[in-house]
């Protein structure tokens, strides 16, 4: 008797473990014969494998004729092709936020995301050009503790003339970001972006037993704007002509150095530049080594193209364009070539 109850619960511990999720009522797991639906749609499957397994030939082996090709007709390729025009483009239907959440986004812009910001669409643009965005972007990079220049402390940066120039030159001293890339680039040494750029000043500072020169170019798009002066601003706030958004606009934004730049180096000895390199055009910039070869020698040709024959005997190179002006600079140091922007840019505003 013992022995047999013993057995009974081996049975019983057996038939436990082998209970599996498929003998449930509610198990998707079926057990039993396939449906006669499902059985022949198997077997049609299981014949279309063995049909390509038995196809050995390569597909370029085979004719047009075996491929099979979609029937597109005339009418659904001129549908394909066919492309959405401005006008149609333009109809869509889109949502015009107000100008005022243009103003609410552009508090938040950082500085050299400021094209991104402009080219969304008109208004962003209109934002961008207004004098309460450069302000207001301005006072949020500001600190007391920023060494800015008497032009660009906050008792003189108010008015709107020239006023996104300022800024902009004043974000390179208080801005981490333009900081940081003035600090990390190399000093720009490239003369020969200078190249076909109009020579409009020239001057020369001693300093230190040597001579610092300065040579201000610029492109002949922005030499053939006309000036606007301060003076001409006053006068036309005092009497109240222009007061439109738009020449408040063009205030705001109006840079006379846009374009410009200054190659300035330093000369061990004075060399006599002619004046009439002021007007004309630099031709060709050259780079050697000094006679010491330690130092740089800096060679210049200004081309005079306005200049006749009769000017033949006053000394000028001629080439192929017309008479030239060549300037050699030997034991040259500190070359540096200053965008308007650059802290080091010497600026002046015209009053």
């Amino acid at each position: 008797m013992p022995k047999s109850g013993k057995k009974g619960v081996k049975k019983q511990s057996n038939l436990a473990s082998d209970i599996k999720l498929s003998d449930f009522a509610n198990s998707s797991a079926r057990a039993g014969r396939l449906r006669k639906s499902v059985g022949t749609s198997l077997s049609k499957e299981a014949e279309d494998i063995r049909n390509v397994e038995d196809e050995d030939t390569a597909w370029y082996e085979k004719d047009l004729e075996e491929f099979q090709f979609l029937d597109i007709s005339s009418s659904n390729r001129k549908k394909l092709r066919t492309k959405t025009t401005p006008e149609e483009s333009l109809n869509r239907p889109g949502i015009c936020y107000p100008i005022d959440v243009w103003f609410l986004i552009g508090r938040y812009i950082k500085p050299e995301d400021v094209k991104l910001f402009a080219s969304i669409c008109k208004d962003s643009h209109r934002v961008s050009r207004s004098y309460s965005f450069w302000m207001k972007m301005y006072k949020r990079y500001y600190q007391p503790n920023d060494r800015l220049p008497a032009r660009l402390q906050p008792e003189c940066i108010e008015q709107a003339f020239c006023l996104k120039t300022s800024v902009i030159r004043a974000l390179y001293y208080m801005y981490p970001n333009f900081v940081n890339q003035l600090s990390s680039r190399m000093s720009n040494t490239d003369v020969y972006c200078l190249s076909n750029l109009c020579c409009t000043l020239m001057w020369r500072i001693q300093q230190n037993g040597k001579w610092l020169f300065h040579f201000k170019f610029t492109t002949s798009a922005s030499a053939s704007v006309a000036p606007l002066t301060l003076k001409s601003v006053m006068n036309d706030w005092w009497t109240g002509q222009d007061v439109c958004r738009k020449s408040q606009d063009r205030y705001v934004n109006y840079n006379p150095d846009e374009g410009c730049k200054i190659l300035r180096f330093t000369c061990s000895h004075y060399v006599l530049v002619p004046p009439m390199v002021m007007g004309s055009r630099l031709c060709d910039v050259r780079i050697n080594l000094a006679h010491d070869m330690r130092r740089q020698k800096l060679q210049l040709t200004f081309g005079h193209s306005n200049y006749r024959q009769s000017n033949k005997g006053s000394g000028f190179c001629k080439d192929s364009s017309g008479y030239s002006d060549f300037v050699e600079f030997d034991a040259v140091e500190n070359l540096m070539i200053l965008n308007w922007w650059h802290p080091q840019y010497p600026f002046e505003y015209n009053t």
